[in-house]
């Protein structure tokens, strides 16, 4: 599999696969019921990837991140002035 089916629902409007062989199984069973497998798909993205859902997680994200770099920074900055006064 490819790894996403971990965390995205799969089956209708999603469909995961390993082979050659079961990507086509899969387009087969998309073009056999294709309306069902399009709404599907549609819910999971609109839930899934909901910009009102998804985005404050990025900015929270990503705000995490930085103000650990920045401690990191600042850490090593100290440390190379301790160095700098061991001298």
């Amino acid at each position: 599999m490819t790894g996403f089916s971990d965390w995205l629902p799969t089956g209708m409007g999603v469909l995961a696969f390993a082979s050659l062989e079961e990507a086509l199984q899969c387009i087969e069973k998309v073009n056999a019921d294709y309306s069902k497998h399009s709404r599907a798909a549609r819910e999971i993205a609109e839930n899934t990837f909901n910009f009102k859902e998804v985005l404050p997680r990025l900015v929270e994200l990503g705000l995490r991140a930085k103000s650990i770099l920045d401690g990191r920074s600042l850490e090593s900055q100290g440390s190379r002035q301790l160095d700098t006064y061991n001298e």
